[in-house]
């Protein structure tokens, strides 16, 4: 009797081609569910920051050292470059350090793309 009972018992992950609707529609559902909730606050971050974050941060290299300057202003500096305050840190950090080993050329490039996160950015209050 024990034996029987247990080959009638069976986990709902097992879905196989004996399943039927019943089984596999609530295994389809969690794993969708789940899914969502890993890949949906990656997927929406970035646009959730973007709607957060208003304003720029001006980065001025000034003796060896980089400033981090909250401003309204949009205007690229001459010592450094201006972009938009949701712009990730680790990319930021990046972009100093390969100002700070750039020919003028190069740091008039690295001017150009701040300005574009620039003009992306929506405007303070």
């Amino acid at each position: 009797m024990a034996a029987q009972r247990l080959e009638e018992r069976r986990s709902i992950w097992r879905v196989g081609p004996e399943s039927t609707w019943t089984t596999t529609l609530p295994v389809t559902f969690i794993i969708a569910s789940l899914l969502s909730l890993v890949l949906l606050p990656i997927i929406v971050s970035s646009h959730t920051r973007r709607m957060r974050t208003r304003g720029y941060i001006a980065y001025h290299l000034k003796k060896g050292a980089w400033w981090r300057i909250p401003t309204d202003s949009a205007l690229q500096p001459p010592d450094g470059f201006t972009v938009a305050a949701y712009e990730d840190e680790e990319e930021l950090a990046q972009l100093c350090e390969t100002y700070e080993s750039a020919s003028d050329e190069g740091r008039r490039l690295i001017r150009l793309v701040a300005e574009l996160s620039v003009l992306s950015a929506r405007k303070p209050f």
